[in-house]
């Protein structure tokens, strides 16, 4: 994603460069979990371990707090932004009213050799390292964005997906042991070969809702999730 210009416009060349550096850094660090949701850190900590200055981690920071990945604390520094139901709600719910739309602008226009191959790759790497395979789910659902031409839409399809991998990681930090739910992309590649425009729709809103309810469940045997308090609303307290 391009920098805001208001703030690109005040900052030299080099420490623009710098800062997309860091953005692109600490953004996939988050992504992978290797910031884990609610860990705290500090400006100082990124510019010292990865040899950048504060200021291009200051701008790094900035944008990531304007895409809701890093909450910022005047006293206590950041912190990566916890994961919340609402959080997957909304994220799934997004990709529910955007990918469909994708699928039916690919609709005879993507190359389907290309999408069986990524397929491939991706089911091969699932069954021994889910969480190695997301890259290859990424690349195969953002397929259909490309193929739409659109490039905004490609810009906030890419967004979604990469926010839903932080959402996979956890939820396969959390599922059962012996439970890897299955998530096949078998009627997707039907539908682009058929050119069947209802079935594609309908088989990316399943995957998605497969992947939400996955997430959710995993979300639900989180130990940080078990202990917390449950806060009634104020409608139900004044009854």
């Amino acid at each position: 994603m391009a920098m805001p210009a208001l703030i690109r416009e005040h900052l030299p060349p080099l420490v623009q460069s710098l800062a997309d550096e860091a953005y692109t850094l600490i953004r996939r660090r988050i992504i992978e979990c290797d910031l884990v949701p609610g860990q705290r850190f500090t400006e100082s900590q990124f510019a010292d371990e990865h040899n950048l200055g504060k200021t291009p981690v200051r701008e790094a920071l900035r944008r990531l707090k304007q895409e809701g990945l890093v909450e910022v604390n005047p006293r206590q520094g950041h912190r990566v932004s916890p994961i919340r139901l609402r959080d997957v709600r909304d994220i799934f719910g997004l990709r529910r009213i955007i990918e469909p739309a994708a699928v039916e602008l690919a609709i005879g226009r993507i190359d389907i050799a290309y999408l069986r191959n990524l397929d491939a790759q991706y089911q091969s790497c699932y069954l021994s390292d889910p969480v190695a395979a997301l890259p290859l789910n990424t690349a195969f659902h953002l397929e259909s964005a490309r193929a739409s031409g659109n490039a905004r839409l490609m810009q906030t399809m890419t967004q979604l997906l990469e926010e839903s991998e932080r959402l996979y990681i956890v939820g396969f930090r959390f599922r059962e042991p012996d439970f890897l739910p299955a998530h096949k992309h078998s009627d997707l590649i039907d539908a682009f070969e058929t050119g069947n425009t209802v079935l594609g729709r309908q088989a990316v809103i399943i995957q998605i809702d497969e992947a939400r309810d996955m997430v959710i469940e995993a979300l639900l045997h989180s130990p940080a999730l078990l202990e917390a308090d449950v806060v009634v609303p104020a409608q139900l307290r004044d009854k």
